[in-house]
C-alpha cells in the first residue's frame, strides 16, 4: 500500500505550512522506496526516484524527490540525516534541489538581513543539485540568503530574504523549481 498519496510539488510531511503528517516511524535497516505518478501504482515507479535507504536506529531523515517531471531520467532522491536536537544558537542547512539549468551550480551567500554581499566570497560556492551545506550554526537573528547562479551575486531564488532563525531552532531550506520562472524555497522546521 502507498505510504503517501496525491503528494504534490513542495508538499512536505513535517515542519512546513500544509505538512500532512509527522516523521514516519519505520524499523531500522534497509527500506525500499519507490515514487510513482499518482494513481499509477508501484509498477510505474520512476527508476531514478527509487532505491534502498539504509536507516539507522534513532536517526531521522529527510528524503527529497528532486528534478523536473519533464525530464524524469535526470531526477534523483536526496537523502539527508536530520539534526533533531536544539543548540543554544540557530542551526540551518541549505539544500540544492532545483533542476533549473541556470541554477546548477549556484553560489550561496548568507548575511545579516539587509547586509551587502558586494565584493564578498560566497558562504558556499559551486553547490550543485543534490548537494547540501550540512548544518551551520548562526547566532539567532534575521538573515538574507542569496542563492545566485555560479559566479554572480544576483539572487535567483525568491523568498529567501528576512529568514528569522531563533535561538535553538533547526531549519532546513530547500531550493526547488525546474526553471527560473518557478524557483522557490521550502522551509522545514527539523524539530517538528
Amino acid at each position: 500500500a502507498p505510504l503517501l498519496t496525491d503528494f504534490s510539488f513542495k508538499d512536505t510531511t513535517v515542519g512546513a505550512a500544509g505538512a500532512t503528517k509527522g516523521y514516519f516511524k519505520v524499523a531500522a535497516g534497509d527500506l525500499d522506496v519507490a515514487i510513482a505518478p499518482a494513481g499509477q501504482g508501484i509498477g510505474n515507479a520512476v527508476a531514478t526516484l527509487s532505491g534502498t535507504l539504509s536507516l539507522q536506529r534513532g536517526e531521522s531523515y529527510t528524503v527529497i524527490a528532486a528534478g523536473d517531471v519533464n525530464d524524469l531520467p535526470a531526477t534523483q532522491l536526496i537523502v539527508l540525516t536530520d539534526q533533531r536536537s536544539a543548540a543554544a544558537e540557530a542551526s540551518v542547512r541549505l539544500v540544492h534541489a532545483a533542476a533549473a539549468p541556470e541554477a546548477d551550480p549556484v553560489d550561496i551567500y548568507v548575511t545579516a538581513a539587509g547586509g551587502s554581499i558586494a565584493g564578498n566570497e560566497p558562504t558556499f560556492a559551486d553547490v550543485v543539485i543534490g548537494q547540501d551545506t550540512g548544518y551551520t550554526t548562526l547566532a539567532a537573528g534575521t538573515y538574507d540568503v542569496i542563492i545566485a547562479a555560479d559566479g554572480t551575486q544576483t539572487a535567483a531564488v525568491p523568498n529567501t530574504s528576512g529568514l528569522v532563525l531563533g535561538a535553538g531552532s533547526v531549519t532546513t531550506a530547500i531550493a526547488v523549481g525546474a526553471s527560473v520562472s518557478n524557483l522557490d524555497r521550502v522551509l522545514l522546521d527539523d524539530l517538528r
